[in-house]
Formats: C-alpha cells, sequence, structure tokens
C-alpha cells in the first residue's frame, strides 16, 4: 500500500488521490465492459460491514448481481456454493468479477477468487494488502460517505 499513500498527517495516512483516480476510472470501464457488453459475467460484490448492507442489497435487486455483506464461508467460491451469497433469482453460475468494498477483512475471499482465477477489483485502505488484486483502488474503506460513492459509482458502471 506504500506506494498509493501520499504522506502521513498527525498519525493519519493520506492517500494519493493522484493515482486513486486512474485505478477508479479502469476498475469501473471493466466492470462497464464485463457486465454491459453482453458477455454474461456475473459479478460478486464483497463488503461486510453494516454500511454496505442496503447498497449491495439495492444492487443485488436492481442490477442482478451476487452479494456478500454477512462473514465470508469459506469455500463459496472454490466449491461454488451460491446459497452462501445473496442473489436475484435469475443468477446462475460462478461469478466472473468480484468487487471487495473493504479489502483487510477479507483475506480469505481474496485467495479463493485468486486460485479461481476470478478478476478482483477492491478498495484498499492503508491497512490493506494489495497482493492478489488486478484492479485495486485505493481509498478509504471505512466511510459511510466513502462507501455510498462507491456505491453509485459501482451502480452506474452496472448500467444496462
Amino acid at each position: 500500500m506504500g506506494s498509493y499513500i501520499l504522506a502521513p498527517y498527525k498519525g493519519t495516512h493520506i492517500i494519493d488521490l493522484e493515482k486513486t483516480i486512474p485505478l477508479l476510472k479502469r476498475a469501473l470501464s471493466l466492470i462497464s465492459l464485463l457486465y454491459n457488453k453482453g458477455t454474461g459475467v456475473n459479478v460478486l460484490i464483497v463488503g461486510n460491514n453494516r454500511v454496505n448492507k442496503p447498497y449491495i442489497t439495492e444492487l443485488i435487486k436492481n442490477k442482478n448481481v451476487y452479494g456478500v455483506w454477512d462473514k465470508w464461508v469459506g469455500g463459496s467460491l472454490t466449491n461454488w456454493n451460491p446459497k452462501h451469497f445473496k442473489y436475484s433469482s435469475t443468477n446462475s453460475g460462478i461469478p466472473g468479477l468480484v468487487i471487495f468494498l473493504n479489502t483487510a477483512e477479507n483475506g480469505m475471499a481474496i485467495k479463493e477468487a485468486v486460485r479461481k482465477s476470478i478478476p478482483i477489483i477492491s478498495i484498499l485502505d492503508t491497512d490493506s494488502n494489495p497482493d492478489g488484486i488486478q484492479y485495486p483502488i485505493p481509498g478509504n474503506d471505512d466511510s459511510p460517505q466513502a462507501q455510498y460513492l462507491y456505491y453509485k459509482l459501482i451502480s452506474e458502471a452496472l448500467k444496462k
């Protein structure tokens, strides 16, 4: 994460937004490309903190994605068991893209996605490990305002 941190300020690490913006645009373009261009890719959004639940619920309902806002159940991807996800009845098949809204809390899920060769987009806070993340987005994963912004941007990228 060090390369994405601009500087410490009063004991807090400041994320370099000049690095965040192009990485965010790249990730949103990938979402749009895979989801909207008729490739049939299922998207899984994982954000297991209480702030994410209403946003993920809306995305499941309106954008037909898989979602997890509770604790990750080991083996959900590697043994492909959709009963561990919340989803619309029209979903079928393993996800072709996983989006993590909080990386540090999802090490096991990230390892499973890597093992299954599923592309990963992930919000990387200063305490996050970027290993295995192909599409990192340096950003705050604790702030409700930041989570709302990610929800709105992802929702826009998932337009059909």
